[in-house]
């Protein structure tokens, strides 16, 4: 790959984070009282342009056959490293100003020891290994949320709602159920029990459930440093990512859990090992509805890596097993547990197409889809997407690379056409286009 080319893949990668930086949450960066058609025109740009980016990414990789190594001075790492923790700065400031109410306040003179570790570790490191020293210090800037910031429904609820649900599973009981949060509203649990499972360690140790998404992200990227560290693109994406402002300013996203374990289960794929794959998908399929759309793909990868008659009989087991863990969790009320994880969207689609009420801020095109093909027509789409991707998984998916490549289209389709769609959702179908890049480039 020539000078230029890398150039290309490094400027849609990161427009493609600039992108969602810039979108952010709500109707940042703009007033709410913006006219409701520009704000809804500029949304609409940012969504066409990151599927432009991604499927091009992905079209432009396939054509490329040979790669260039890179090479990036320290002196650029850390320049953007300290652009990155000025702009968490000012984020921080922001969600202080904006969650007050909720008890959110800055504390500099903690943000300003957090700062200063963070440093510390990225300088008395960065000469022993360098990979160490960006995780070390992106890891040690994303603990300052949790000494200054509390955990409230009215910021996110889904870390308040997984507590709950910790604590009726205990209690033995079913945990698909309505649950009455800080914020007086009852809220249902839309997610799979393995997300909740995970949690369940630091919960025993009375820790902040912000923990555990700290120690999956560290796992995430060590699992990735292990298979593509020599590669040298590794690097420069993942300081991207560790340091990505937003993900900073999300200090309660909930989900990272499901990719450490997504993405070590579509490693093992490479060898055979029965034992391991009943345990990693049969987690995988009981942890997030993600696990479910993803399958299709992964069952195409293990039958071409191995046998259709291994694959077969893995997923066959695996679906058991995750049926096990679903009714353990939901007390063998799996109607429940539909009712929340399934037909909630369902439903909630319903109501803003009665009411015609869209979020006018989603990355999607779920409202114009359905003024212009009505409800059955985005269902067609929806689906139809997905179908045409597993087919086309059935000629084409014919290694790791492919593997990433299907299902950041199969994510980014899915959330482009999906009821609710939210910001954060997007940053995983980034972290695919990097791992199939970081694949393909390793051949």
């Amino acid at each position: 790959m020539t000078a230029s080319a890398a150039k290309k893949f490094t400027w849609l990668f990161g427009t493609f984070f600039l992108i969602l930086l810039l979108r952010g949450d709500g109707y940042f960066p703009f007033p709410a009282t913006v006219p409701p058609v520009l704000f809804r025109s500029i949304v609409l740009v940012q969504t066409a342009a990151l599927a432009w980016i991604a499927v091009y990414f992905l079209y432009a990789l396939n054509k490329t056959q040979t790669f260039e190594p890179i090479a990036v001075s320290s002196s650029r790492y850390f320049i953007f490293i300290a652009l990155c923790a000025a702009a968490v700065a000012a984020l921080h400031v922001l969600q202080a100003a904006r969650f007050a109410p909720l008890g959110y306040h800055p504390r500099w003179q903690i943000f300003a020891a957090v700062l200063a570790s963070s440093a510390l570790a990225l300088a008395l490191l960065w000469n022993v290994n360098r990979f160490a020293a960006v995780l070390s210090s992106g890891m040690i800037l994303k603990i300052y949320p949790l000494l200054a910031f509390p955990i409230v429904s009215g910021r996110s609820d889904m870390l308040p709602i997984i507590t709950e649900a910790i604590k009726q599973f205990m209690q033995g009981e079913n945990i698909y159920r309505y649950y009455l949060l800080d914020n007086g509203v009852m809220t249902q649990i839309v997610r799979f029990p393995g997300i909740i499972a995970s949690y369940i360690p630091i919960h025993w140790l009375h820790g902040d459930p912000r923990l555990t998404l700290i120690l999956s992200e560290s796992l995430f990227f060590i699992l990735a440093w292990k298979k593509w560290g020599q590669s040298s693109y590794f690097l420069p994406a993942a300081c991207l990512l560790i340091f990505f402002p937003y993900w900073h300013y999300r200090h309660e996203l909930y989900e990272m859990p499901f990719w450490f374990l997504h993405l070590a289960a579509s490693l093992s794929l490479n060898k055979k090992n029965a034992a391991l794959h009943l345990i990693l998908f049969s987690a995988l399929l009981s942890f997030h509805q993600w696990g479910i759309l993803f399958a299709p793909f992964l069952f195409v990868y293990a039958a071409r890596r191995h046998s259709f008659y291994y694959a077969a009989v893995i997923f066959l087991f695996s679906a058991a097993g995750a049926f096990f863990i679903v009714n353990l969790f939901s007390r063998g009320d799996l109607r429940s547990f539909l009712e929340q994880t399934f037909l909630y969207y369902h439903q909630a689609l319903a109501v803003m197409i009665a009411e015609k009420k869209f979020h006018p801020f989603s990355l999607y095109f779920t409202p114009e889809i359905i003024r212009a093909f009505g409800a059955p027509g985005l269902k067609i789409i929806n689906g139809g997407t997905q179908i045409v991707l597993i087919a086309a998984a059935c000629f084409k998916l014919k290694d790791l690379s492919s593997l990433f490549g299907m299902m950041a289209l199969s994510l980014l389709f899915m959330l482009m056409t999906n009821a609710v769609c939210w910001t954060y959702q997007y940053i995983p179908v980034g972290i695919l286009l990097w791992l199939s890049f970081l694949e393909k480039e390793s051949f």
